[in-house]
């Protein structure tokens, strides 16, 4: 069987695992993939560039192809591409399509009725969408699959998830190469070690995915140490990787795992590589091992410098003692610290924001993600935010369309809009160029929306810690790559 996924912007290890799951069960997989220079979450928005991945380019590739099923993964800001790209290719063609990922997951009575969207995956998809492609290709009924809600006859069939996979290492490794050829890799490699997290942030859309796994086994789970550097050490031996990255969202949940992974990633791996860690969660033997085994860059998420707004309002229950001792055991061990802020969160004042600004500057982080509090539907946040009238029904209805972006200004009803749109704008820059510094503090004491949007423009892209750099040389060689198959119409070949 052929299944055709749609990805947009950068490399996406949702659709390389389910990728080489389908693979290693004998099914043929290709990607369509769109650069995203038109809209990329908000961060890179030039219009202009949309003609780029073209319609023409769809239809030529779908019918060179001729899929059996076309497939997407869908977070919350790819739901626009999502929902045009299923439309453009219903109107030519008869192939169902399917859409999983962290919309469908938290939302799924709205994307169902989508018209053209056929079928939606809720939960993890590697199980699951082997056996619907499995049973596809056999000509057997489908409609019982697990994970899955279809649409049959004007009815939606609502089947639950099944029991979540506990052993990770039963998974093939993600099947890079799909994304590879075109140009979705400068370097830096991502990977994930384990899926959950133990904690509950009220903004994350995570503890919205852990609800509908109740009862269906251990959400939070960790992939074998022997797994992951086997995963890592191929990788470093087929690409020219310079740096790795962690994209687990706490990486040391477990002080034994962190040590037998450091150990062996020293022995073995020996590139440089970046964690998120949860204030408070480190000792002074996790950084010491970190350390040694290559780790450059710490990444904190700090999201509220207020101490009231951080415990009762994000529910991350995190003092500001911790985090300043937090601080200093990774300074004190040599390791550049990344942090990251959020500003708009409902309730809000300025001097909270300032408190938050406050903070920055005292940690001294080597570089801060700084983005406006999003609403994600059905989270804790997102509830309080239209119980407490900071979200009104016009903005609802952008949040459901996957409109907007942590990037761009708030959706919430707040006076003092201008001013999170400010420190969104110039935080980065002002913990990079000191010399900036006067003209910033004048910008936000007279709220220059307007100027600060410039030093956004100008500063921001310098900014950023190694990553940040790596994901700057990643769009500039997405784009000549991009360029060089559009040019070929060689997207993959003919079936």
């Amino acid at each position: 069987m052929k299944i055709l996924f749609f990805g947009k912007g950068q490399e996406m290890l949702s659709i390389e695992y389910l990728s080489a799951a389908l693979k290693n069960a004998g099914h043929k997989v290709e990607l369509l993939f769109d650069p995203g220079f038109d809209d990329n979450i908000g961060f890179i928005n030039i219009p202009l560039l949309k003609k780029l991945f073209s319609e023409k380019m769809v239809i030529e590739n779908i019918k060179k192809m001729s899929p059996d099923l076309i497939a997407f993964s869908c977070p919350w800001h790819l739901y626009p591409f999502v929902a045009e790209t299923a439309s453009l290719v219903k109107k030519r063609f008869n192939i169902p399509i399917v859409v999983g990922g962290g919309y469908p997951t938290i939302a799924p009575d709205h994307m169902i009725k989508n018209k053209d969207i056929d079928m939606i995956c809720i939960g993890e998809g590697e199980e699951a969408i082997v056996e619907l492609a499995d049973k596809i290709e056999k000509g057997v009924d489908y409609f019982d699959t697990l994970n899955f809600w279809f649409k049959r006859n004007g009815e939606i069939i609502k089947n639950p998830p099944r029991v979540l996979l506990q052993n990770l290492d039963l998974l093939p490794f993600p099947d890079r190469e799909i994304f590879h050829k075109f140009g979705c890799f400068a370097g830096n490699l991502y990977f994930i070690a384990g899926r959950g997290c133990p904690h509950k942030c009220s903004y994350c859309c995570e503890h919205a995915f852990e609800r509908i796994y109740q009862g269906k086994g251990k959400y939070v789970r960790l992939r074998s140490v022997e797994n992951v550097i086997e995963e890592l050490g191929e990788c470093v031996k087929k690409y020219n990787v310079k740096h790795i990255h962690s994209e687990d969202d706490l990486f040391a949940i477990s002080h034994k795992w962190l040590a037998e992974f450091c150990e062996e990633y020293r022995k073995k791996i020996k590139v440089p590589f970046y964690c998120h860690v949860r204030p408070g969660s480190l000792t002074d033997e996790d950084l010491e091992n970190l350390k040694s085994a290559g780790c450059n860059d710490i990444y904190f998420g700090i999201d509220a410098g207020n101490y009231e707004v951080r415990t009762n309002l994000l529910n991350r229950k995190i003092k500001d003692e911790t985090i300043y001792e937090q601080v200093k055991l990774v300074k004190k061990h040599g390791m550049r610290l990344s942090t990251s802020v959020m500003f708009g969160i409902p309730g809000e004042t300025p001097e909270q924001m300032h408190e938050t600004f406050k903070m920055i500057k005292e940690i001294g982080s080597y570089c801060v993600y700084v983005t406006v509090y999003y609403p994600f539907y059905n989270t804790e946040l997102y509830n309080y935010a239209v119980e407490k009238g900071y979200l009104m029904q016009e903005s609802i209805e952008s949040v459901m369309k996957g409109l907007g972006s942590v990037y761009r200004a708030s959706f919430l009803e707040n006076e003092n809009n201008d001013l999170v749109l400010i420190f969104r704008n110039i935080l980065p820059a002002y913990m990079r160029f000191s010399f900036l510094r006067p003209l910033i503090d004048l910008v936000i004491r007279k709220r220059f929306v307007g100027l600060s949007r410039l030093i956004d423009l100008f500063f921001t892209p310098f900014s950023y810690s190694t990553v940040g750099w790596f994901k700057v040389r990643e769009a500039i060689k997405i784009f000549f790559v991009f360029m060089k198959i559009r040019f070929k119409n060689s997207f993959f070949k003919k079936y």
